[in-house]
């Protein structure tokens, strides 16, 4: 244990996995052991994929070969059944997204075993193709890599674009390579607007080919009410795994696939057109008070925070979450060492943390917030009331200023520049760990930032993050970060669509108020859009791009 947590060891994380395993074995483990040797293929099949081992593996594929005569058979029976197995099991947070890596390398093994049974005309029909992507203006990967590696063990001959691939690359390499299915992801929510371009350009050039659309922003609703009308063989992927399944199915039978597909999506958008109206105007409520007056506290030029600073900030639910841990695995429960390998890694991480702020005084018009400079800053509000703190309005984040004088306001961002790794142990050679590791960290920086200015002013402070729900814009981040004093230490850049580069980065308000929360602006109606649009000076295509995800 000591040379885990002092690092002393490369080695040590992996020898106390081991002796977890030794302590936690028992009669309970041999009693599996015993059930396992009992078992048939089939079942010693779904052991080995549902606990991503191959112990076992080939024997147990080729005696079911055996038993069913053909290689695609085998891949379509009991090895798919497996798979769904595991995605029921992750969906349902049973299992953890690392382990659905593990499952899935175990089906390729699998189908490796298999490779040499196929007949000849299984051969030369090949793996079907998928064209995979990350869509224009966004940078974001991790999932994208994590369903390439999926539907890789699954059987499919993937290929990655990258990301940021405009709409055009993506339609012409699947028309060139023949592709079977077309899958783009997206974290931010200008990748909707993408995923919308995608579809009108589908329909247009005439094509029938299945488009699957995942990542962070999407979901089942918004595939049924945006995208299917603009393109009808569009369809939402939940996770990895359950991908994976889906597009076997879509492959298999399209007809009956597609055909439960837009009833599903058919019942979506009949239950969203029939929610409550809400009201078309979203002006200004009345104010609230509590205001603090001026702004008497200074800014602070980008510096960097030690890491160590940042250790009891780290936040490990936030961790798990990003590691695609449904729920806090505890010690001694399942998941657990993956929380031990994120702290190997926090351990030995080699990264530059620069935080900085600019504090200014400011007071809203309507909706705007009004730097003392004269810097413009629209906010959004919400359509429907929602009760806070004992006040039940339509929440704006222009409430927690002054309409009369001013009061303190703030701009701030953070940024982790991650140093070329030069460690092979197995945690830090996880890409999707590192990855958890490296983004927590940053918000760690932010909750250090919080932490010191409550301490500072003794009220409550909230840091809402641009592009997140309490202020949805994602282009203010280009009119945002300049006004931060030595921005340019934080090495932040953008892509189009103004996600930000590194991915590691968090860059947003600070916002001091006694009553101070996070309101979520959901959708907004077409009064608060057009005026909105207006006063950002948007062109049309940049109002759909950036606001057309909350149009109702």
């Amino acid at each position: 244990m000591e040379d885990v947590i002092l690092c002393k060891d490369e080695g040590a994380t992996e020898r106390l996995l081991e002796l977890a395993s030794s302590v936690t074995a028992g009669p309970a483990q041999e009693a599996t052991e015993a059930r396992n040797n009992t078992a048939s293929p089939t079942e010693r099949i779904f052991t080995c994929l549902l606990q991503g081992r191959s112990e076992g593996l080939a024997e147990a594929v080729l005696a079911v070969l055996g038993e069913l005569g053909s290689a695609v058979n085998v891949i379509e029976g009991p090895l798919m059944s497996a798979m769904e197995e595991v995605g029921r099991l992750f969906g349902e947070g049973k299992m953890f997204l690392p382990q659905v890596v593990k499952s899935a390398r175990v089906m390729r093994e699998a189908v490796s075993v298999l490779e040499p049974y196929f007949e000849a005309s299984e051969q030369t029909a090949g793996r079907p193709k998928v064209v995979l992507a990350t869509v224009k203006g966004d940078v974001h990967d991790i999932g994208k890599n994590i369903t390439g590696i999926v539907l890789g063990c699954n059987g499919f001959d993937v290929i990655d674009l990258g990301v940021m691939v405009d709409k055009e690359t993506i339609l012409d390499t699947a028309a060139r390579e023949k592709a079977s299915i077309i899958a783009v992801s997206g974290l931010i929510t200008p990748s909707l607007f993408q995923m919308e371009e995608i579809c009108r350009e589908m329909t247009r050039r005439g094509l029938s080919t299945p488009l699957f659309v995942g990542g962070a922003t999407t979901s089942a609703l918004h595939t049924a009410v945006k995208l299917a009308p603009l393109y009808p063989h569009v369809f939402h992927g939940t996770d990895a795994s359950a991908s994976a399944v889906m597009l076997k199915r879509c492959l298999a039978d399209r007809e009956t696939f597609e055909a439960q597909q837009h009833a599903a999506q058919q019942a979506l958008r009949d239950s969203y057109n029939k929610r409550p109206e809400m009201p078309g105007q979203a002006g200004q409520d009345e104010g609230i008070a509590g205001h603090l007056s001026g702004c008497p506290w200074r800014s602070m030029p980008v510096r960097e925070v030690p890491m160590e600073t940042l250790q009891k900030y780290f936040d490990w639910k936030l961790y798990a979450a990003a590691a695609g841990l449904k729920t806090f695995p505890r010690p001694g429960r399942p998941g657990h060492e993956y929380i031990l390998q994120g702290q190997e890694i926090l351990a030995r991480l080699k990264a530059t943390v620069r935080v900085g702020m600019l504090l200014s005084p400011a007071h809203a018009e309507g909706n705007c917030i009004v730097l003392k400079d004269g810097v413009r800053l629209p906010m959004l509000r919400q359509e429907k009331t929602v009760e806070h703190g004992g006040i039940t309005r339509r929440w704006s984040l222009a409430d927690f200023v002054p309409a009369q004088g001013d009061g303190p306001f703030g701009l701030f961002a953070v940024s982790v520049q991650e140093e070329p790794s030069t460690c092979d142990c197995p945690a830090c050679q996880n890409p999707l760990l590192r990855r958890a590791v490296i983004v927590t960290l940053a918000d760690a920086a932010s909750a250090w930032l919080q932490h010191n200015l409550k301490r500072r002013c003794g009220t409550e402070v909230v840091l809402p993050a641009l592009g997140y729900a309490s202020c949805p814009d994602h282009s203010l981040l280009g009119k945002v970060l300049p006004l931060i004093p030595g921005h340019e230490r934080l090495g932040i850049r953008f892509t189009d669509s103004f996600a930000m580069i590194p991915e590691a980065s968090i860059c947003g308000f600070v916002i001091m108020h006694p009553q101070a929360w996070y309101p979520g602006i959901l959708s907004i109606g077409p009064e608060q859009y057009d005026s909105y649009r207006k006063e950002r000076g948007f062109s049309d295509e940049e109002a759909r791009k950036f606001l057309g995800h909350l149009m109702k």
